[in-house]
């Protein structure tokens, strides 16, 4: 997969678990979702990664505004984020 050289520095790629379309609220981009492991602490994370040229631009306010609600939840009924980042060509986001 590309631009997964800094993803790997940190975390163990085991397997993907879907692919697809993603939908934030109105934002519709294809992303995949993978099973990794943190290599540091050894805990089981997933990470999606989303194509930055299958987002439209005018939707890319609504994913960083809807990521930074979400950063800031603390509950057991929500997905918790641990990191929101990008890398050539992708964002990435890791959750539980």
């Amino acid at each position: 997969m590309e631009n997964q050289e800094k993803l790997s520095e940190t975390y163990i790629f085991e397997k993907q678990l879907g692919q697809g379309n993603v939908i934030y609220n109105t934002i519709g981009s294809f992303g995949v979702v993978y099973r990794v492991i943190h290599k540091s602490t050894k805990e089981k994370r997933a990470i999606k990664l989303i194509n930055k040229e299958k987002l439209p631009e005018v939707n890319e306010g609504g994913l960083f505004s809807e990521i930074n609600v979400l950063k800031e939840m603390d509950h057991p009924g929500i997905m918790r984020i641990y990191e929101f980042g990008s890398e050539k060509g992708l964002y990435y986001l890791v959750t539980e």
